[in-house]
C-alpha cells in the first residue's frame, strides 16, 4: 500500500521547527482571514456574500494542501487554518453583538475535524497518475455538490473559483506530475 501511495506522489521530510512555523503561520491567516470574513458580513453586501461561499475555502484549503510537503503536513496546515479562521470568526460576531447559531458553530467545528482527513486526499490529488486524478475530479465534484447543497445554486464567483481549483488540481506543470528519471 505504501508502494501504491509513494508512486502517486512521493512525501518530502519537513523539519520540526519549519513545520511548527508554518503551522502558525496559517493558523494566523485563518484567524485574519476569518475575522475578515465576519466584517465583510457585517459591512459590505457583495464582498461578504462572496466570501460566504463554501468556494472560496474550498479553493484555499485545497491550495494549502497541493503546496504542503506532505500528507500529514496537510492535514496540521487545513486544520490550523480552520480552527484560526473559525475562532476569528466567532470572536468577531461575538465582540460585534451578531447573531449566530451555536447548531452552526458545532457543524463547523465536525468539518474542522474532518478536514485533516480530506486534507491527505487531496494532498495526493496533487500527484499523477489516474488515481490522483479520480481524487481530483472528486474534490471538484465535491465543491460543486456542496455549492449546490449549501446555496441552492451554483454562482458566477462559484464557477471561477472552481476553475482555479481545477487549474490546482490539473494543470500544475513541474510540481509534482513530472517524470521520475528513466522513465
Amino acid at each position: 500500500m505504501k508502494t501504491f501511495f509513494h508512486g502517486i506522489r512521493a512525501s518530502r521530510p519537513c523539519a520540526p521547527g519549519r513545520a511548527g512555523i508554518a503551522a502558525l503561520a496559517v493558523l494566523l491567516a485563518g484567524a485574519a482571514l476569518g475575522g475578515a470574513c465576519k466584517l465583510l458580513d457585517l459591512y459590505t453586501v457583495y464582498l461578504g456574500d462572496i466570501f460566504s461561499q463554501i468556494s472560496v475555502w474550498i479553493l484555499l484549503c485545497s491550495a494549502l494542501c497541493l503546496y504542503s510537503p506532505n500528507p500529514l503536513q496537510a492535514g496540521v496546515r487545513v486544520f490550523a487554518f480552520c480552527i484560526g479562521m473559525l475562532a476569528a470568526y466567532y470572536a468577531v460576531a461575538e465582540g460585534t453583538g451578531s447573531v449566530y447559531s451555536m447548531t452552526f458553530v458545532q457543524g463547523w467545528l465536525a468539518v474542522c475535524c474532518a478536514a485533516p482527513w480530506l486534507a491527505g486526499l487531496v494532498w495526493y490529488a496533487g500527484g499523477r497518475g489516474w488515481f490522483a486524478r479520480a481524487l481530483g475530479a472528486g474534490v471538484l465534484l465535491a465543491a460543486l455538490g456542496l455549492e449546490i447543497l449549501l446555496f441552492d445554486k451554483l454562482r458566477v464567483w462559484d464557477i471561477l473559483l472552481d476553475a482555479v481549483l481545477g487549474i490546482l488540481l490539473f494543470q500544475r506543470p513541474g510540481f509534482s506530475r513530472e517524470k521520475k528519471a528513466g522513465e
